[in-house]
């Protein structure tokens, strides 16, 4: 009986040792990384018929973030972003040998909240949701193989709320490495030209697993 009493102790110990890090009053650092890429064509003008645009869309964002648990697995906090994306376009008509290729750099900055909620499930691994907000900007360049600068700039402002599910599974008592997907997602564009405010609103709204993930890893303190 001693022994088993003993045995219980010691799982319980390690159990209460792993998750000591999501405790009440802990400190966390976060970091995720996401890079995609999509290849595309689509009809560039329904007046024209044949002529289309061949798309090649890369971007590439990571998201630093700092929390605290004001609960047990619960954690609140503030995250930055930074994203840099590419996209080559090559239009071209049925029958015309003639191609015009275009291409455009985006760079994205902004700062948000999120709120995490960890579900454990065992003393390595967890589930967790969560509740991001936050404000970034973009500037977008239009560059032409022919033009030494860009030949149209635009930038926009967006808010950004979102739900996200993930899985974290701790590779030390310290460090756990995760992966999420976004659930629901709700975007306000405002748009405009440098030579003017902003001047078109768009809002966006998604339901559902998206097929990127986002990696990373989060550093308990």
């Amino acid at each position: 009986m001693k022994r088993i009493l003993l045995v219980f102790l010691f799982v319980s110990g390690i159990s209460a040792g792993s998750f000591a890090q999501m405790g009440k009053g802990s400190w966390m650092i976060d970091g995720l990384i996401t890079f995609s890429r999509e290849d595309s064509q689509q009809e560039f003008m329904e007046a024209v018929p044949g002529y289309k645009e061949d798309i090649e869309l890369n971007e590439f964002k990571i998201r630093p973030g700092i929390g605290y648990f004001i609960k047990d697995n619960l954690a609140i906090g503030v995250s930055g972003t930074f994203g840099y994306g590419w996209r080559n376009s090559d239009f071209s008509q049925e029958g015309s040998l003639s191609v015009s290729e275009f291409s455009t750099e985006t760079l994205t900055y902004g700062v948000g909240l999120f709120a995490r909620n960890y579900f454990p499930i065992s003393d390595k691994g967890s589930f967790f949701a969560e509740l991001r907000s936050g404000l970034s900007w973009r500037k977008i360049d239009l560059n032409s193989p022919t033009a030494d600068l860009p030949i149209s700039q635009f930038k926009s402002r967006i808010f950004d709320a979102s739900g996200n599910v993930g899985y974290q599974y701790l590779v030390t008592k310290s460090i756990g490495v995760i992966i999420q997907t976004t659930l629901l997602d709700y975007s306000l564009y405002q748009q405009g030209n440098y030579e003017e405010n902003f001047s078109k609103t768009e809002t966006e709204f998604q339901l559902g697993f998206r097929p990127s993930f986002e990696i990373g890893l989060t550093i308990f303190l």
